[in-house]
């Protein structure tokens, strides 16, 4: 019976431990430059593509846009038929990019 309580004590103190360990390299990831990509993507994304693309880029009533490349966004940006022009810097693109990419292993099939 020590034995087994031992066993669940330890296992229960490994648990915490790679549990805090995954949540700072979560909180790192998002501080890293990839991550604040990943973050400004997402919300110019949310922002400004999202009520016509839907929130997983396939949902809504425009093209499926996940996985994208970033040439494609960058023709897209300056108004192509029915979307309208938006001004992004390189960088806003860039991490657009890492957003659609994201959504692309993400959302499900349309």
């Amino acid at each position: 019976m020590m034995i087994r309580r031992y066993g669940c004590i330890q296992l229960s103190i490994s648990l915490l431990l790679l549990f805090e360990s995954l949540s700072s390299s979560h909180a790192a990831a998002l501080t890293t430059p990839a991550g604040q990509q990943f973050s400004t993507g997402q919300t110019i994304f949310e922002e400004q593509c999202s009520g016509c693309h839907g929130e997983d880029g396939v949902s809504g009533n425009a093209a499926d846009i996940r996985g994208v490349p970033q040439k494609d966004i960058e023709l897209a940006i300056r108004g192509v038929e029915d979307m309208p022009e938006i001004e992004l810097t390189p960088e806003q693109i860039n991490a657009v990019t890492i957003y659609l990419d994201y959504l692309a292993t993400s959302a499900p099939e349309k």
